[in-house]
């Protein structure tokens, strides 16, 4: 029983303890800051289409969809008309909420000016 507790308590000394690499590393490691948005949280009207990054998207009946930033993109297009992503405070996760206006429809001809 003396040599199951011994070897037990050799193999958690091995498995666990500190590696030799990390001791011997003078190398600091690397923090990574982002300047910008993570990901955008688009809040509005349930069933809003829109489109971020290339991809369709449209608003789910919770009213809200995150999405991962896309750093090549700075805008997205509602009913053809580019807005912009970057407007408002970041959270302290690094996301951005971007208020997704109703799309104006365009304007019924009535009999008058048909």
């Amino acid at each position: 029983m003396m040599m199951i507790a011994a070897a037990v308590a050799l193999h958690f000394a091995i498995d666990l303890g500190p590696k030799r690499t990390a001791r011997t590393s003078g190398k600091s490691p690397v923090v990574t800051c982002h300047k910008g948005a993570v990901s955008y949280k688009f809040v509005g009207t349930p069933g809003t289409k829109f489109t971020y990054g290339g991809d369709a998207w449209m608003i789910p009946i919770e009213g809200t969809v995150e999405i991962v930033a896309d750093p090549k993109t700075s805008d997205y297009l509602l009913a053809g008309q580019k807005l912009p992503v970057d407007v408002g405070p970041l959270d302290a996760f690094g996301t951005r909420t971007v208020q997704v206006p109703m799309p104006q429809e365009p304007a019924q001809q009535t009999d008058a000016t048909k």
